[in-house]
């Protein structure tokens, strides 16, 4: 669990499950084998332009893990997530002229980036090859203590596209899938990123012009902007889990942000909508246990509005699927927004709930139908 933090003017574009390392994302073995995405994958060339690409890979012998990063032809960054993590961590390096790629690997995200001393969050280190042509990044992750070395391999299955204009601050980015069947995806994603494009582009452009009007407010008229940015938590051909970030500025005392998640199990390629009931039995009291553990755990992250009583239950929340969450081999993570059981000052909180503390209330075999071993 975690609180989230964000500047209150114009707000960073980051997307996220901001996240911390835990025991359970320590990686096993010694020596990677080849992942399905290195075997069957269409091969996706890399382009070292600052496009962010989504990859699949493996760390050891037993560890998978996904990754988000951005290349240039002298950086790179992004984060990265075991299947058995229950949050990401944040990965920044170098690309050199020969294609060595050097990467600190920290467990900072969710604060924005921000500690008061970066190297206490160092917690590895990656140095390995870029192939452009077959999208790969491989080599060997060492930890920060230099005790323990782990070869890793990335293959890139997607990437993301922005929609942007170039006079208003609006934009809009999504990923796009390599394998085919996520054709379907693919097409959702596009369409639901030219709809709210258009409109943003249509409230900015509104708010903008009443801002030109009154000479007090002139000043905060090119200051409008509107954003939508999206994480991929976990994509596999049985289920589809993102998380969606959108900020705005709208001329007040502070912007204003907010996390969505979007979950979609998919049936011989077409998405449709998860809902709780696809992995809990119906039968049971699941949305009570999840509701009492994701108070017991804004109470520790000292939520104020549940820590004066004020929110004492999320299931009907849960029962109207109002909630907003993702989900992952490794768990559920609920995000709570500004205002939602704290102030705007205390910032967006991420709470992840284990399958394993859930264990009583799943339908059987429900985990392996949409997720691999991690």
């Amino acid at each position: 669990m975690h609180r989230l933090l964000l500047p209150c003017l114009v707000i960073a574009c980051v997307v996220g499950s901001s996240c911390s390392k835990t025991n359970d994302n320590k990686p096993n073995g010694n020596a990677a084998k080849s992942s399905a995405s290195e075997q069957n994958s269409p091969s996706l060339a890399l382009r070292l332009d600052s496009t962010k690409y989504f990859f699949e890979g493996t760390l050891g012998d037993k560890s998978r893990v996904n990754a988000e990063l951005s290349l240039t032809s002298t950086a790179i960054d992004g984060r990265y997530r075991y299947y058995a993590g229950s949050r990401a961590l944040s990965l920044s390096g170098t690309v050199q002229a020969d294609l060595t790629v050097q990467m600190t690997e920290r467990d900072n995200l969710g604060r924005g980036g921000w500690s008061e001393d970066e190297n206490q969050t160092i917690s590895g280190r990656f140095i390995g090859k870029l192939d452009k042509e077959k999208g790969t990044i491989s080599g060997t992750w060492t930890s920060k203590d230099g005790k323990k070395s782990l070869p890793f391999f990335l293959q890139a299955v997607g990437n993301f596209a922005m929609l942007k204009d170039s006079k208003l601050d609006v934009s809009v980015d999504y990923p796009i899938f390599a394998q085919p069947h996520f054709a379907a995806v693919n097409d959702t994603l596009s369409t639901i990123a030219k709809r709210t494009f258009k409109e943003s582009y249509a409230t900015v452009d509104t708010t903008r012009k009443e801002y030109e009007q009154e000479p007090e407010f002139k000043e905060r008229a090119a200051m409008i902007s509107e954003h939508s940015a999206t994480n991929i938590e976990f994509a596999s051909d049985k289920i589809v889990s993102l998380s969606i970030l959108s900020d705005s500025y709208m001329g007040g005392a502070h912007g204003m942000y907010g996390y969505d998640g979007l979950t979609w199990k998919m049936t011989n390629g077409v998405p449709t909508r998860f809902k709780l009931t696809d992995v809990f039995r119906e039968d049971t009291d699941f949305r009570a246990q999840i509701s009492n553990l994701l108070i017991n755990k804004l109470k520790k992250e000292s939520a104020s509005s549940v820590v004066d009583g004020s929110i004492t239950s999320f299931v009907d929340e849960l029962r109207n699927e109002t909630l907003a969450y993702t989900v992952h081999p490794s768990g559920l993570t609920f995000y709570f927004n500004p205002y939602h059981v704290a102030s705007y000052a205390e910032g967006a909180f991420e709470i992840h709930i284990p399958w394993k503390s859930l264990q009583s209330v799943l339908r059987e075999d429900a985990l392996k139908q949409f997720f691999p071993a991690p």
